[in-house]
């Protein structure tokens, strides 16, 4: 089943009705369903997929390679053929599909290649010689080791300009959330889901186990057997090097709201250079964590912070690694949501929602009315400050839109002015337009709140579906 996708449908049936051989690269975090999508946007074509072995060295990946071949074409006894590398495993493959339309589907590339750029370049000189000859031919390389796919593929100067395009699947939004989890669940069941876990199918299919969100939440977190428990491993096989660092840096931020590089670093026990920019790249290139900087500075600024930027992980980091040892013993099995510190899930979803929101802030700027004007939409904070407004729009009509965000149970109180007009001196000074301000509230305001009339506008979730 696929929910939504709509676009990234549309792109793939472009893609196949182009008049050229093509190459697509589809790319994005384990299990956000980039496998699923492809079958299922191809499923009455000629699909032929090739699909890399985990921790296997190049000569198991050709072998498995040909017996795959063989299912398609067991009359050719590929299987059986004397071939030891890449070139001319695709100089067999070309011959079997010169005619017709077809789709080869290399899945799990990052394996399949042996995160090595062997392939990629014996690739380049098989479609500029042979596959690009059929032009009904498309090729897909998919893969879930996003910084790889991005450096040696898309990156990659033997397939630069060779009709080269690129799909990156991302998590699915609330709405399609809430289609996945069932229609009985509510619009802020469905938030917490995606905030937790995240819009990633697989994950929301292990929350609509049991009676409740929550309830699955901590039945697949906190019992020996329970899915969340050993996902980071499969996570982690699949897009990261095994090296202790990337998960140092992911556990690090998952504890904070955020961190500038040198407090990473310090608590690392590290030293900048240009491994250690390494690592932060890679982490960034698949989605874990997110470097950012004030909205109004521009990209190269060295005012920086780092935050993480994937539910899952942050979810792991904070509530499940520090209990292993006793969910490993067993020792929540029966009662599972004894192991979950409700007050500390709700302030996490907090910083979760505010996430979420900076990086929904196009749908924002949509709901709030001011879509077409030029903007630029982020985060204000002030160097060696610990204070920082999570979103923030600069408008071309001399306006900034301002907003407080705040993820909570219960209507939001009057209570929020006082914190909120504290962040607004911070902008005052430095910002001579008008201000609108902004609450973006998951349980929407009492009236306490609503009868001071201080925020020009309040979004709650039923403004977001």
């Amino acid at each position: 089943m696929v929910i939504g996708r709509e676009a990234e449908l549309i792109t793939l049936k472009e893609y196949l009705n182009a008049p050229r051989a093509g190459i697509l690269v589809v790319y994005g975090r384990r299990r956000v369903g980039k496998t699923t999508l492809i079958e299922y946007a191809f499923k009455k074509e000629r699909l032929l997929k090739i699909e890399g072995i985990e921790k296997q060295g190049k000569s198991t990946q050709i072998r498995r390679a040909l017996e795959q071949l063989q299912t398609y074409f067991p009359d050719e006894l590929v299987a059986t053929s004397n071939i030891k590398s890449w070139s001319k495993f695709f100089k067999l493959l070309a011959n079997l599909v010169k005619a017709g339309r077809w789709v080869i589907f290399l899945e799990e590339f990052q394996w399949l290649s042996n995160y090595s750029q062997e392939m990629t370049a014996e690739l380049k000189y098989a479609f500029d010689n042979y596959f690009q000859k059929n032009p009904k031919l498309k090729i897909i390389i998919c893969g879930s080791a996003p910084s790889f796919i991005v450096k040696n593929v898309l990156h990659s100067k033997a397939l630069h300009n060779r009709a080269l395009d690129q799909l990156h699947l991302k998590p699915l939004n609330l709405k399609e959330t809430r289609e996945l989890l069932g229609p009985g669940v509510s619009l802020q069941e469905a938030m917490d889901g995606l905030l937790t876990v995240g819009g990633i199918p697989e994950y929301l299919i292990y929350l609509k186990k049991r009676s409740s969100v929550l309830l699955s939440l901590a039945q697949e977190s906190f019992k020996p057997d329970g899915f969340f428990v050993d996902e980071l491993a499969r996570v982690a096989v699949s897009s990261l090097a095994e090296n202790q660092i990337f998960f140092n840096i992911i556990e690090i931020l998952a504890k904070k709201k955020f961190s500038t590089r040198n407090e990473l670093l310090k608590q690392l026990k590290e030293k900048s250079g240009s491994n250690m920019t390494r690592f932060f790249d890679d982490l960034e290139l698949c989605g874990f964590i997110e470097k950012y900087h004030p909205f109004n500075f521009g990209d190269n600024s060295k005012v920086q912070r780092y935050r993480i930027a994937d539910p899952y992980l942050g979810f792991y980091y904070k509530f499940i690694k520090p209990c292993l040892s006793e969910i490993r013993r067993g020792s929540y099995s029966k009662t599972p949501l004894r192991a979950l510190d409700q007050e500390a899930l709700t302030k996490w979803r907090g910083f979760a929602f505010e996430r979420y929101c900076l990086n929904h802030s196009a749908m924002l700027a949509e709901i709030l009315g001011f879509s077409a004007v030029r903007y630029q939409a982020g985060t204000y904070f002030e160097r060696n400050s610990t204070a920082q407004i999570d979103l923030i729009f600069e408008r071309a009509d001399r306006v900034l839109t301002v907003c407080e965000v705040k993820y909570t149970t219960q209507p939001t109180s009057k209570n929020v002015i006082p914190e909120f007009e504290k962040k607004l001196e911070m902008l005052r000074s430095k910002f001579k337009c008008s201000i609108q301000k902004v609450l973006i509230t998951a349980a929407g305001a009492d009236k306490s709140l609503t009868n001071t009339g201080y925020f020009d506008r309040i979004v709650s979730l039923k403004d977001f579906y």
